[in-house]
């Protein structure tokens, strides 16, 4: 069974959407067959129900809460502020990794929609798979994962196009998988 880590910065649970798209799309990846772990970032968080409960989730996977330093609750220089959380989560995440997993983690697929955890797990070797929601700027850390990365996720069809223009990204390292409902749920 191939191990598969969701990294994402997301606060869980979040009563934004961001959230359940978030579970959703683990529980999916779970359910295709990865061995799947999600990395999510300690922060503060009003809401204290268990996030498999509050998304109705099929807890098919593995969620790891990785301390870090949140400020963004302080509202103030949050410029400075999400960058430091960014990389504190970052710094705590690949911690957490050496120590749960030695360097066997290096193996694992990375799968985000966060392009800056990419760009460091990428440096220590590990495959990478960029789920693109935002259309990416052409910043430096945007190059390099897009460059890296073994595979793009899409949810609209025009990007494929404009991943290729703009950063000549083949069109055949590109999925494309708009969003979905969750059917079961409705029936």
């Amino acid at each position: 069974m191939t191990k598969m880590i969701y990294i994402t910065s997301t606060r869980l649970p979040t009563e934004k959407a961001h959230g359940l798209a978030t579970m959703k799309i683990a529980e999916a990846l779970a359910r295709q067959g990865y061995e799947l772990e999600m990395l999510a970032p300690q922060r503060f968080n009003p809401i204290k129900e268990d996030p498999f409960m509050y998304y109705n989730v099929e807890k098919n996977f593995k969620l790891t809460i990785v301390p870090s330093i949140d400020l963004l609750s302080f509202k103030i220089l949050n410029g400075l502020f999400f960058y430091i959380n960014v990389f504190s989560f970052i710094l705590g995440s690949l911690i957490y990794l050496f120590m749960a997993q030695g360097l066997r983690w290096r193996h694992s697929i990375f799968f985000s929609h966060d392009h800056i955890p990419l760009y460091f797990i990428n440096l220590f070797g590990a495959p990478i798979f960029f789920d693109v929601h935002d259309f990416p700027s052409d910043t430096f850390f945007y190059r390099k994962v897009l460059r890296k990365s073994f595979g793009l996720a899409v949810q609209t069809e025009w990007k494929i196009s404009a991943l290729g223009e703009r950063f000549g990204v083949p069109s055949g390292k590109i999925v494309y998988w708009p969003n979905g409902t969750d059917v079961a749920f409705f029936g």
